[in-house]
């Protein structure tokens, strides 16, 4: 083990999470005098996904010291303690006394931002006793809303807490957000919940540019479900219908991306409505037939397997 390079070494380590088990805990707990501090701060993150392991309970008493919610006359708040100065120690569990420089946070702060990282937030949250929908709120009116906010998402990916993805993208109000948020996070969502959740989001949201077609395409690129796809048809047919002036490159992009990922069982329904629009138009957009060609392509070739 400690004869591979530190890159093979995390990239074996990383493979523990797909049955990650307190069977793992002594392995995991050896690579804390590991030489690489990724391998260091990745076997820290398992443990802390580890509902029962020694290395939560203790990271989950040194964050209360830190982190705790107090309560008032009327509501709760939280309240912040940063460390006051870099122990030693944490070095095993890949904390780096200096942050990166991408933070843009305090050294102290920077030193709680990585310790929250350790934790699985379902846990995190569980030991103070909120919400998520509440700590957000909290954690908002703190004087360390970014950093505490980021911590949450960049934990909630690393350690593919799915409750918590669903959470955050559904505190989004507009459909670009919800998008950029589920983009960020959808390695932490397997295909079924991803569909789930922004099935919800279109509701009462509708797409206004091409570039977010073209996201949700990117987040399902093994297809979508026809519930998916009749609702994306719905959304998307103001644009499909619009006579297309500008943005040329992004339309037909988005379009031939769409034509090869929506469910074939839609083609009729979709060509029938682009169909009569496109002989009443004397121009119609070359993206949009361009679509119908692949996508009908697809159907054809599905109705050959049937």
């Amino acid at each position: 083990w400690q004869t591979e390079a530190a890159q093979a070494r995390q990239a074996f380590l990383a493979t523990f999470w797909t049955q990650l088990s307190l069977e793992d805990e002594d392995f995991l707990e050896s690579c804390f005098n590991d030489r690489s501090q990724i391998v260091r701060q990745l076997a820290a993150q398992m443990l802390g996904s580890l509902a029962d392991s020694r290395f939560l309970t203790q990271i989950l008493e040194r964050l209360s010291g830190y982190i705790s919610v107090k309560q008032g006359r009327i509501k709760q708040t939280l309240e912040i303690n940063l460390p006051s100065k870099y122990d030693k120690a944490w070095a095993r569990a890949g904390i780096k006394e200096k942050p990166p420089s991408h933070l843009e946070v305090g050294l102290k702060a920077g030193w709680l931002y990585q310790m929250l990282l350790l934790v699985r937030p379902s846990f995190w949250l569980a030991h103070l006793g909120l919400s998520p929908e509440t700590y957000l709120k909290m954690l908002r009116k703190t004087d360390f809303a970014d950093t505490l906010y980021h911590a949450l998402t960049t934990a909630t990916k690393a350690h593919r807490d799915s409750p918590l993805v669903a959470m955050l993208v559904r505190q989004s109000k507009k459909i670009e957000v919800v998008l950029n948020t589920l983009a960020d996070l959808a390695e932490a969502l397997p295909d079924n919940e991803r569909e789930i959740i922004l099935q919800e989001s279109l509701k009462n949201k509708t797409f206004s540019t091409w570039t977010q077609i073209n996201q949700v395409v990117d987040l399902f690129p093994n297809g979508m479900s026809s519930n998916l796809s009749k609702i994306l048809i719905d959304n998307s047919q103001p644009l499909l219908l619009k006579k297309q002036q500008q943005g040329f490159y992004y339309s037909h992009y988005a379009l031939n991306s769409l034509a090869v990922v929506l469910a074939p069982s839609c083609y009729q329904e979709l060509s029938t409505t682009l169909g009569k629009w496109m002989q009443s138009n004397t121009e119609p957009h070359p993206a949009t037939e361009n679509f119908l060609k692949i996508y009908g392509f697809r159907y054809q070739m599905t109705q050959e397997f049937a």
